[in-house]
């Protein structure tokens, strides 16, 4: 597997500390790793959501935010988060930083 394809492994304090592929990084109850959550609001500050798609392996069939995914390799958690948000919806607008933390997510199927 090419480098920049692995999630970045992280410590509590969000040093790196390895790299992993996507599946085994969220098996047996996950690693802490880099992700990203992205919400876009329209000027009505309606918020744009996706209804993930039942085949995918955590969290089917949910509605969620507008995307979410993760940096890899080397890659800036904000240019990943831009081009997931084109990958997924086919257009890119300039994306801030509103807030960091550390969740614990546990998948119900």
């Amino acid at each position: 597997m090419d480098f920049d394809e692995l999630l970045i492994l992280v410590d509590p304090h969000d040093r790196v500390v390895g790299h992993a592929d996507k599946l085994t990084t969220h098996q047996d109850g996950g690693q802490l790793h880099r992700a990203f959550s992205v919400c876009v609001f329209n000027a009505g500050n309606e918020m744009l959501l996706q209804h993930r798609a039942a085949s995918k392996y955590h969290f089917g069939g949910l509605w969620s935010n507008t995307c979410c995914g993760h940096p890899t390799g080397t890659n800036d958690t904000r240019s990943a988060a831009e081009k997931r948000l084109g990958e997924e919806f086919g257009f890119t607008t300039p994306l801030r930083s509103v807030v960091t933390f550390q969740y614990e997510a546990h998948d119900p199927m």
